[in-house]
């Protein structure tokens, strides 16, 4: 909404324009007053109604920059800045201000602007004494160790000066002006000290004018137009003068431009339709410096657009989604079914649900792979049509900050509605200057208070500002999995301000968040005991997707040719399945532990009876399960399997299978066999049981024999929780000291123990140091 002045006061700065939206001024436009001035009169083309205090209303004659100036520039705020230039007063006091003074309270606004407007550059016109009290600001500020009040002359852009006396007159002209001023107010209460500084040869002109020149110097993206009056001034009993001369309006300096103005001394700073010769000459200047500055701000924002998003930018962030198991191509079907209401609210027009559905579910129930399904099916285009998929899923087991942290969940957030949408950095634009700010470098570190605002701000702003639709469903998984669990609190109020602003939202825009948890106590209060936020627990639905895991495997492992010969051998295996699915209770992480140990007896010949004595045997909860699997190691792979779990825990990025052998067995050894990716892999089973795994960290999972693009990592959460436990179940180790030792330990052993270190160990030394030692590079090992 375009500002609508009420009252122009007389001192300070007044707002007389605005652009209809904030973010579409570019620049801002201040007008300095001169002697006998006031920041309306002395614009308006005709005399205008004042009050006591000195304020005016506003009259229906021409004020030209409210009435002319907008429609020309309609992307630039202006203001008028007052200040007591009278000199002598009739009825009241006058000001007794040197322009050293009102140059320090001018300088003081201008320091509040910036701050207001986040740091827009400022355009001056500026009318005959005003041009020597904005030098004298500008001046203050080029010398000031104030840092507020030094960045007024950093965004000071263009300077217009009209009728200013940048030379002080001869003894004809402005020195008999000044004699006569004198004359007028003698015996009067009167500020001569604002006539002393006009008058030729006068100590102040002269010092702001040589400081001016230094200034502008010092800060060459000014540009400055100064223009002189063409015709004469007849009052006051001055008789066919020109107030300043055209020597006098000019600084002289090889940058500047000189311009006229056909009007006197007072009438060239007041226009009366945009047909006006004045306004003509002042307008086209002005609109060229805020058309370039329009430019260069395209550009700037362009390049700090790319910047800003690469400081947010952290693939470590996106590994967990890409790791995550594929649903099989039957499974979880469920979820878009009648038996849970995930469709009801996806397709909920009315909002009678709550903008958030909650899946949770037992540790190991495939929270996140329902969340990958979700994320990726078809059907969820076809029931949300243009309708932009945001995913960041915690990884407690990962080693990058970015992986398990609320900070790391914001950071992505933002990263991927930016990389949507770029022209939303327009409403994010602003926190990334204020960390540029205070920061000093281009890619700055992002706190968790600028970046809960950056994603509120861009979110309820895209719709209307954008005119389109804001239609987005963000899929976050695993809440319980952050690794500083004291944040959980403020995580979850994140949620509800999306939750609040998805309700407030208009009917055509939409946001809807998924999660997935445990059932901690904070989110159960949160989340599940809402009646208006839709839930499922996953280790409900999730029998007969157990089941056709179970015998797809079961049957893959039987020798060749056995399906097809014996059909009592798939009866069998689905009945062994549809027992492992019931003992399961839900829990997939059981369910691939066992089916693994049941595969290798069903390559190992066991028959049907044998295989159901097995399942009898294996324990029902997961970490007795992962107990048992421990016990089956044999002890002499016992401190292999303790060093390389511990490794796994404390290594700092993320490790291939090579780099965890060749670690684990520099280590213990001190020596290292190259050896080949089936033996490796060969080796992880074998010490692990299952435990650890091999991932990949992207969409393409295809193993890669040098084991490029792929990682290792402990099969779930509750296997890393089982880890810090001490690994109950495995044999000891015949040297108690190791028991005792912690993985950073074993990683140095390593590194010290090799020198230089095999391939694998050097990156892994690398980040170890540099996570002690700060910003110290090594530069050599």
């Amino acid at each position: 909404m375009s500002l609508q002045v009420q009252g122009v006061f007389r001192n300070g700065l007044n707002p007389i324009y605005a652009p209809d939206t904030p973010v579409q001024a570019v620049a801002d436009i201040v007008l300095v007053h001169g002697l006998f001035g006031h920041p309306w009169k002395t614009w308006a083309s005709k005399s205008v109604n004042y009050s006591v205090n000195g304020a005016v209303k506003e009259s229906e004659e021409p004020f030209w920059p409210k009435t002319l100036l907008p429609a020309a520039i309609p992307n630039a705020r202006i203001w008028s800045f007052g200040y007591d230039a009278d000199v002598g007063k009739f009825m009241s006091t006058a000001g007794l201000n040197t322009v050293s003074q009102h140059g320090t309270n001018l300088l003081g606004n201008l320091a509040d602007l910036l701050e207001d407007t986040n740091f827009s550059p400022i355009i001056f016109v500026v009318h005959s004494l005003g041009g020597l009290v904005l030098k004298e600001a500008l001046n203050q500020s080029s010398t000031t160790s104030d840092v507020r009040t030094r960045k007024v002359v950093d965004f000071t852009r263009g300077i217009l000066f009209l009728g200013t006396p940048h030379r002080g007159s001869d003894a004809a002209s402005y020195g008999k002006i000044v004699y006569t001023l004198a004359k007028v107010f003698a015996g009067q209460s009167a500020n001569t000290k604002l006539l002393r500084a006009l008058e030729k040869d006068s100590e102040t002109l002269e010092r702001i004018s040589r400081s001016f020149y230094e200034t502008w110097e010092r800060h060459q993206q000014i540009h400055i137009k100064s223009f002189f009056e063409e015709k004469e001034t007849r009052k006051l009993g001055i008789i066919g003068t020109r107030i300043v001369a055209p020597g006098c309006a000019r600084i002289g300096h090889v940058r500047e431009e000189i311009g006229s103005i056909p009007a006197d001394h007072r009438y060239m700073a007041k226009y009366s339709s945009s047909d006006d010769p004045g306004f003509k000459e002042v307008s086209k200047v002005l609109k060229r410096w805020v058309d370039d500055i329009e430019e260069e701000s395209k550009e700037l924002s362009r390049i700090d657009y790319q910047d800003c998003l690469d400081s947010l930018d952290d693939p470590d962030a996106r590994i967990r989604v890409h790791q995550v198991t594929r649903a099989h191509k039957v499974g979880l079907e469920w979820l878009f079914g009648a038996q849970v209401p995930f469709v009801r609210w996806l397709t909920d027009q009315n909002r009678d649900f709550s903008p958030i559905f909650w899946i949770t579910g037992k540790p190991g129930s495939g929270k996140s792979t329902a969340m990958k399904f979700a994320m990726q099916d078809d059907r969820l285009k076809t029931l949300l049509p243009d309708t932009k998929a945001i995913a960041y899923f915690f990884h407690l087991r990962g080693q990058s900050r970015a992986q398990k942290s609320f900070t790391g969940m914001l950071t992505e957030l933002l990263f991927q509605l930016l990389a949507d949408r770029p022209h939303m950095f327009r409403y994010v634009e602003i926190y990334y200057h204020d960390l540029l700010l205070s920061q000093r470098k281009r890619k700055p570190d992002w706190d968790i208070a600028t970046l809960q605002d950056a994603v509120i701000a861009a979110l309820s702003t895209e719709g209307a500002s954008a005119r389109r639709w804001t239609r987005y469903i963000f899929f976050i998984d695993a809440l319980d999995e952050n690794a500083n669990q004291s944040e959980n609190t403020m995580l979850v109020s994140f949620i509800k301000r999306m939750e609040s602003l998805a309700q407030r939202l208009p009917p055509n825009d939409s946001i809807k968040i998924c999660l997935a948890s445990r059932p901690w106590p904070i989110f159960q209060k949160e989340l599940g005991n809402n009646a208006r936020i839709p839930s499922c627990a996953i280790h409900d639905f999730t029998a007969g997707d157990i089941e056709s895991y179970t015998s797809r495997h079961l049957l893959q492992a039987l020798p060749a040719g056995a399906v097809d010969s014996l059909s009592h051998e798939q009866w069998s295996m689905a009945r062994l399945a549809e027992k492992v699915s019931r003992k399961a209770q839900g829990v997939f992480v059981w369910v691939r532990l066992v089916v693994e140990e049941l595969c290798r007896n069903i390559q190992d010949g066991s028959t049907t009876a044998t295989l159901e004595d097995i399942l009898s045997t294996l324990p029902d909860e997961l970490e007795e399960l992962y107990e048992y699997t421990m016990k089956r190691i044999p002890a002499n792979y016992a401190l292999e399997t303790l060093v390389a779990c511990r490794i796994l825990l404390a290594s700092l990025s993320p490790l291939t299978l090579e780099a965890l052998h060749c670690t684990t067995r520099v280590a213990i050894s001190g020596t290292y066999e190259i050896t080949q990716p089936a033996t490796r892999a060969a080796w992880l089973k074998s010490r692990t049981g299952g435990l650890i795994e091999e991932v990949g960290t992207s969409d393409d999972t295809t193993r890669d024999p040098a084991d490029n693009g792929r990682s290792v990592q402990l099969i779930h959460q509750t296997a890393a929780e089982f880890v810090r436990k001490g690994i109950p179940g495995l044999s000891s180790a015949d040297n108690q000291v190791w028991v005792e030792e912690e993985g950073s330990v074993f990683i140095f052993r390593a590194i010290a123990t090799q020198h230089p270190p095999f391939s694998p160990l050097k990156d892994l030394a690398l980040q170890l140091f540099h996570h002690l030692l700060g910003d110290y590079h090594m530069i050599a090992l």
